[in-house]
């Protein structure tokens, strides 16, 4: 017996959730790892949707703060 579709869709995008929730938390950790974040250079934050560029650059003056 098949599982309900939207069961299916649930689960699918708690997996593509999970997935780009560490790609986007890789790429913010690496990016705050570089000695000098330059917002003028391309860098794949710029490529992502805003809510995790807002996030990233957030992240990035807080830890340029400490």
């Amino acid at each position: 017996m098949r599982s309900h579709p939207s069961t299916a869709l649930l689960d699918d995008s708690r997996k593509l959730y999970s997935v780009s929730h560490s790609y986007y938390v890789n790429i913010i950790f690496s990016h705050s790892r570089l000695p000098t974040p330059d917002s003028r250079l391309p860098t794949p934050c710029s490529l992502l949707p805003t809510p995790y560029s807002l996030f990233s650059l957030l992240y990035k003056f807080h830890m340029m703060a400490d």
